[in-house]
């Protein structure tokens, strides 16, 4: 059973063995990583960007596998990469690593690699790790990830509120904990997430997309108050909407839905061009897990559990989205 180090140090020493910076936070490399992964065929490209122009490579515990990798500079400074995953890679969970003039980077369970994505799959979605609110073993999000596993998903969401006090600590042992899960952690972000200012030092931006197959993933925080683009001016939920617009289902997944989430970003997602579903944390009022989004078409499912660590198992396919299990379940 994997522990919470009450020992600052202990963790830092476990995070980087897998890599990061010593204090578990991104360095070299900031996509993919094992908070916002890549899932690729093979054969298939994925998208990386880097603090500095780098020669790839994906590892597992039985090959090594050198990356074709196209760079362009970009206006920030930093480095984006198109990789080419070769034909012959064998389906599995990958480490990826990097090497430059300026250093080294490393960083477990980044890449996914598939022979083919399938048509019907299990999803689930945990939240409210809040790690650091108890000491000593943390049974209860052991006993999240140990379901999760059992279930035999194929991605699991992650809809913030990683830590209690949004340390650096804290960081890195929530991401140590998601290390558990077989399949790969999507992680958007709480409003724990963006008091602490340094979620983009651990899991990358706060808008992100995932493709899966035939189906289009969305991760975003959206508020009023407290969130860093304040009232959706920067276009950013626009254009990541539209990058999975042609999805067979377009899923949205945030820590919280509700009436003070930014107007332009409600128009974009549940108007203009409506997604089909949204999974979320908590939403204001009522207690059913299923509600619908006034907007347009969205159905939304809601945890609406107080428990850390909760849980909800859904199947995808050609039906759409159907919950099978949720917190409590048998």
């Amino acid at each position: 059973m994997r522990h919470v180090f009450t020992a600052a140090c202990a963790c830092l020493l476990s995070m980087a063995a897998c890599a990061r910076e010593a204090d578990g936070s991104l360095g070299l490399v900031l996509l993919p990583n094992d908070a916002r992964p890549a899932l690729v065929q093979s054969g298939g490209t994925f998208s990386v960007l880097t603090r500095a122009e780098a020669e790839l490579r994906l590892t597992s515990v039985s090959a090594t596998h050198s990356l074709s990798t196209a760079w362009a500079r970009l206006p920030s400074g930093l480095y984006e990469g198109v990789s080419h995953v070769p034909a012959e890679i064998a389906a599995g969970t990958y480490t990826l690593e990097a090497d430059s003039d300026g250093g080294e980077d490393r960083n477990s369970r980044s890449v996914f690699v598939y022979d083919v994505f399938p048509v019907s799959y299990r999803i689930a979605h945990l939240t409210n790790l809040r790690i650091g609110a108890e000491t000593g073993r943390d049974t209860r999000i052991y006993q999240s990830t140990k379901a999760i596993n059992e279930a035999g998903v194929s991605i699991v969401l992650v809809t913030g509120d990683l830590t209690s006090a949004g340390s650096r600590e804290q960081f890195a042992q929530a991401l140590d904990l998601l290390s558990d899960c077989r399949a790969p952690t999507l992680v958007s972000l709480g409003s724990a997430e963006i008091a602490s200012a340094l979620s983009r030092d651990y899991l990358g931006p706060a808008t992100f997309t995932h493709r899966f197959g035939l189906d289009g993933y969305l991760g975003y925080y959206t508020s009023e108050l407290g969130e860093l683009d304040l009232r959706g001016r920067s276009g950013k939920l626009h254009r990541a909407r539209r990058s999975i617009r042609d999805a067979r289902w377009s899923v949205g997944f945030t820590n919280h839905y509700g009436p003070e989430s930014c107007l332009r970003d409600q128009l974009v997602l549940f108007r203009d061009n409506p997604l089909d579903y949204v999974i979320c944390a908590k939403r204001p009022g009522g207690d059913q897990a299923q509600f619908s989004v006034p907007w347009g078409r969205t159905s939304g499912f809601a945890m609406q559990a107080t428990a850390r660590g909760a849980v909800q198992i859904f199947d995808v396919g050609l039906g759409g989205l159907q919950l099978v299990q949720g917190p409590g379940s048998e």
